[in-house]
């Protein structure tokens, strides 16, 4: 039980993930998670119909529909909000028409306030998100995916415009990425956070990549620069769970990337902000995503070797 509990409230998996990695069935034992789990859905739904009614263009993130995609079911994964991903063009609208269904922002401070008294997008944040009275469940607002890229984000917007899909999910219209740009995006997201929480490779390890076509895949590994990471994931799926992604990269990347994250996985804390935690946090982002990291070269480079 005391191996249940570390995994679930420091690792964030659900308890039926938690099944499957001790193979152990928790049979009815948590169906208050079950419960929480139909809430966001009904949540995230709310929201989705909101969007639709004004024809406002948006992406799900991870989520219930990241869920159903790995599992065939909304509500194994554990989720403690929602994520929407639209268009910057669309700030303004969405901003008004959350707070006209009742929404209101989590902090007021997160949104500047221009000289006539109109909401302006916050420039040192890519997200704000609201909550409604009620509700377990933020809404957080992106227009951008990531905060750091060794490229532009009109460039990421670009790629992203090309590799989303559409579908019915309880009868209502909703959007995803397409299978190949989502594995990519969860790489990145997880390598982001320094791969700190056993959640998000857990999610790459479960996803269903027999179903990729390989080429878009490596293609898109090179348009989003992910080689790095796409070697970084490969070496903590062997570590953790024997695994690996079955895609071959030629990038060399340095042993520090490798530990960093181990250590993460392995502290006490999701993210521990001592002062020599936060320099390695540094040293690892600029190491991983910095354009100019290869003007800085350090020992003990590994090779990849990380292929099916």
């Amino acid at each position: 039980m005391q191996e249940r509990s570390y995994l679930h409230k420091r690792h964030l998996l659900s308890h039926r993930q938690i099944d499957v990695a001790i193979g152990k069935e928790s049979g009815k034992n948590f169906l208050d998670e079950k419960l929480r789990s139909l809430m966001l859905v009904n949540d995230f739904l709310a929201v989705v119909r909101i969007f639709n009614s004004k024809e406002i263009f948006f992406v799900a993130l991870k989520g219930p529909l990241l869920s159903q995609r790995i599992y065939d079911d909304a509500t194994v994964r554990i989720s403690h909000d929602i994520d929407i991903l639209i268009r910057k063009a669309d700030f303004n609208s969405v901003y008004e028409l959350m707070l006209s269904h009742g929404y209101k922002l989590s902090r007021e401070e997160d949104l500047p306030v221009g000289r006539d008294g109109e909401c302006v997008m916050p420039k040192s944040t890519y997200q704000i998100s609201f909550c409604r009275s009620g509700s377990k469940f933020t809404i957080d607002i992106h227009w951008q995916l990531f905060d750091y890229l060794p490229f532009s984000h009109s460039r990421v917007s670009r790629i992203i415009e090309q590799n989303v899909t559409e579908l019915t999910f309880n009868g209502e219209r909703v959007r995803r990425f397409s299978l190949e740009f989502e594995l990519i995006y969860l790489m990145i997201l997880g390598s982001k956070h320094g791969w700190c929480c056993l959640k998000w490779l857990v999610d790459i390890k479960d996803y269903p990549t027999h179903e990729l076509d390989r080429e878009k895949f490596a293609e898109l590994v090179s348009l989003m620069s992910a080689n790095k990471v796409l070697i970084q994931t490969n070496f903590l799926l062997k570590r953790y769970f024997n695994k690996k992604l079955p895609f071959k990269t030629k990038q060399r990347v340095n042993s520090f990337v490798l530990r960093y994250p181990l250590d993460c996985i392995n502290s006490k804390l999701p993210e521990n902000q001592s002062t020599i935690n936060k320099l390695k946090k540094f040293i690892y982002n600029f190491l991983m995503f910095s354009p100019w990291q290869g003007l800085w070269t350090l020992h003990a480079n590994v090779k990849s070797q990380l292929f099916i």
